[in-house]
């Protein structure tokens, strides 16, 4: 005992007898933990060694000691009173031990039962069994939404359902394989000290848990497939089972190595939980539902080959749909499939042939391979981020405004082909010193300072003579090449004016649309649409498209033709391809709801967690309540369960029918004849445009509800 301090000095007794140690000493390389060097640099040592009475067989020596600096960092998953009983164990304690081990009684050990519930004594399988609970209860929620009753089979519609099944489980399994993302962020400090003090390569760090994960994989994937296989009602037949199981749990080791790997880039939890769903929103859209493949420009397929989740759709949707069930005849003409099963794989650019499924399972497993090494990769070579300080001056932020509003008026001139000077006399002319053609070149110039995304104009060239109103479509189309979307309205342009467009919206007197799609290079996608109406003359060579267009869609050569240019475009198959846009269309809102919710929860719930422990504290000094703490906040907490009872939901219902709920144009539904949008949307997702405004209503609702949940949360201290 040290009188001067109080500590105990640990009693360590090491005999040893006739103890020879044998090695070679290696500098450089040979001289690192590798797994190389672990191998083939050899130790012999020879006689007997005890330690505290004890033969070094009986435990493992590493773990008897540790090296505790001035800044160590602790695992994250200890608690305060495991740190402290570790660092007691290893240096004794002192007087002051008590009073600690009483300030920690008066903690609230509930507060952080669940992240440390496999931590305390006794509850070491509370996580675990929270986990399979979470993920039973989504299993049944999306066994009741495609229960095997409302799932009839062997039809082009009702495929549809199976879709949807299908990427809803693929969804879930993704989305729970964001867990990764905390799970490894809370690691990296302690690896990143271990590691720089060369004690702990990157290999040894990501191999283990690589491998401890693939019975997580195997329990969730054997949870999600034996709830829902048989409920949903998908293909009786064992050997589907089993591959449906694979294509799942290949899916989820493809997500929980991404999101290992992204929180090892990220490296801290507000750049992980960023990166994460916009990864997640990218791959999920890229996917082959949400998007069909041959429905996107080319340039973007790169985009589906790079996505796990076309190849695990693929899969998914090969083993259900080239089961016998399916094996129907087809009887729509549109797509070339002699089977309904080959037709809604065709219809969504999904592949056809059984062996494709064992290739899309092979990459699945290769995704999984290179983001481990990948993640292993990133362990080595980067280092944490260290957090700085940026004083940002009121008079810089005022300077940076200024460039920038300076140079957006640069562009728009620049736009505009108006030199610097030309722009700056321009404010001094008076305004019939301007001819037609500069005051509308000016105009573009002065709006696009606003930097607008969407610019409507109204006739910009008429009143002009061929050379200013090329001179003006110059304008229109530079503003076009920066990003920006410009529609015009116009009549009878010249050729050079009407190349200049890249699609044209066509109506005759009465507003009816007889055409609307790209115009193609020298407008040949309007021409041999036009062309291949009987009866319609064909265009002369050099002859005016715009002018050709006119004449033949006039009233008079209409009613000539005895034909109704209105009927034969709803007919066409341009206007078919709406019905694939407007599903393209929802798959768009729904990953773009579903990023903007998960984006704000993982913003809210880790700022919430670390200001819960502030308020705990402030409340019990009296110096706050939990109202005035819920108000501060203002941000609305969404879920993503049931239909009805999910914000969600609500908002895809108000997105989609705000924009097509009242178009009463019809086309004809795989299997199923012909109906109108309005009508396709309110019969296939329920959606109707009159209650518009109880979606309004329903979303204040739920802003409400949750509002007073979060008050009654933290004056409840759940």
């Amino acid at each position: 005992m040290d009188s001067r301090d109080g500590l105990e000095t640990s009693k360590i007794e090491v005999r040893y007898e006739n103890l020879t140690v044998k090695g070679d000493a290696y500098v450089g390389d040979r001289a690192l933990p590798s797994l190389y060097n672990a191998t083939f640099n050899s130790i012999q040592v020879s006689g007997n060694v005890t330690y505290c009475g004890h033969q070094l067989s009986e435990f493992i020596p590493q773990r008897t000691c540790a090296y505790i600096s001035p800044n160590n960092l602790h695992t994250g998953e200890m608690t305060v009173r495991e740190t402290l009983d570790f660092s007691g164990r290893c240096l004794g304690v002192g007087p002051k031990y008590k009073l600690l081990s009483e300030i920690l009684k008066m903690e609230k050990e509930e507060r952080n039962a669940f992240p440390n519930g496999t931590t305390q004594p006794g509850t070491e399988t509370n996580l675990i069994i929270d986990y399979v609970l979470k993920l039973t209860f989504m299993s049944l929620v999306g066994m009741a939404m495609f229960f095997r009753t409302t799932m009839p089979v062997g039809s082009l519609e009702n495929g549809i359902k199976f879709f949807g099944a299908l990427f809803f489980g693929l969804h879930i399994v993704m989305f729970n394989g964001m867990a990764e993302l905390s799970l490894t962020v809370v690691r990296l400090p302690i690896f990143y000290k271990q590691r720089d003090s060369l004690l702990y390569p990157a290999w040894a760090f990501a191999l283990p848990i690589w491998l401890l994960r693939i019975p997580l994989s195997l329990m969730e994937s054997g949870i999600w497939v034996v709830l829902t296989y048989y409920t949903i009602g998908f293909a009786p037949d064992a050997t589907r089972f089993g591959r449906q199981f694979l294509t799942f749990f290949a899916i989820h080791q493809v997500a929980l190595s991404l999101f290992r790997l992204l929180a090892a880039v990220a490296r801290t939890e507000v750049l992980s939980y960023t990166l994460g769903p916009f990864t997640l929103m990218f791959i999920g859209t890229l996917g082959g539902f949400v998007v069909a493949k041959d429905d996107s420009k080319p340039w973007m397929s790169w985009g589906f080959y790079a996505s796990p989740m076309m190849y695990a759709q693929n899969a998914l949707v090969l083993d259900e749909f080239l089961d016998k069930r399916w094996s129907r005849p087809n009887i729509d003409p549109q797509i070339n499939a002699s089977t309904v099963g080959t037709a809604l794989l065709k219809s969504r650019s999904f592949y056809t042939q059984e062996y494709w499924f064992w290739i899309c399972l092979a990459i699945l497993l290769r995704f999984s391979i290179i983001f481990n090494i990948l993640f292993i990769v990133a362990l080595t070579f980067l280092n944490p981020i260290v957090d700085a300080k940026h004083v940002i001056r009121e008079e810089s932020y005022m300077e940076n405004t200024m460039n920038d509003t300076r140079q957006e008026v640069y562009e728009g001139i620049d736009m505009a082909e108006r030199s610097t000077s030309q722009g700056n006399n321009s404010a001094l002319v008076a305004p019939r010193g301007l001819t037609i053609e500069q005051r509308k070149r000016l105009t573009i110039a002065v709006e696009l300072v606003a930097n607008p995304s969407i610019i409507f104009m109204d006739e910009p060239t008429s009143g002009l003579d061929a050379r200013a109103a090329a001179i003006v479509m110059r304008t229109v189309r530079n503003t076009v090449d920066t990003g920006r979307t410009v529609l015009c309205t116009i009549h009878q342009p010249s050729i050079d004016i009407f190349e200049s467009f890249d699609e044209l919206l066509l109506m005759k007197i009465g507003g009816q649309i007889i055409f609307a799609g790209p115009l193609g290079h020298q407008s040949h996608k309007l021409v041999e649409y036009f062309q291949a109406i009987p009866g319609v003359p064909k265009i002369k060579n050099g002859h005016n498209p715009a002018t050709w267009v006119l004449d033949v869609t006039s009233s008079s050569a209409e009613t000539q033709l005895n034909v109704d240019y209105a009927q034969i475009y709803a007919n066409s198959i341009l206007y078919e391809q709406q019905l694939q846009d407007l599903l393209d269309l929802s798959g768009g809102l729904y990953a773009v709801v579903v990023f903007l919710g998960a984006v704000n929860i993982n913003t809210v719930q880790p700022i919430v967690a670390v200001e819960r422990t502030v308020f705990y504290r402030e409340r019990a000094a009296g110096m706050y309540s939990s109202l005035p703490y819920a108000l501060s906040q203002q941000i609305p907490i969404w879920c993503r369960w049931y239909y009805w009872a999910n914000p969600l939901s609500w908002t895809l219902y108000g997105l989609l029918t705000s924009q097509v709920g009242q178009d009463n144009h019809t086309f004809e539904i795989l299997g199923a004849g012909n109906t109108t949008i309005k009508g396709f949307i309110k019969g296939s997702f329920g959606y109707d445009y009159d209650f518009l405004p109880g979606v309004a209503i329903a979303h204040v609702g739920w802003i409400l509800i949750f509002f007073f949940a979060f008050v009654y949360a933290i004056k409840a201290k759940l």
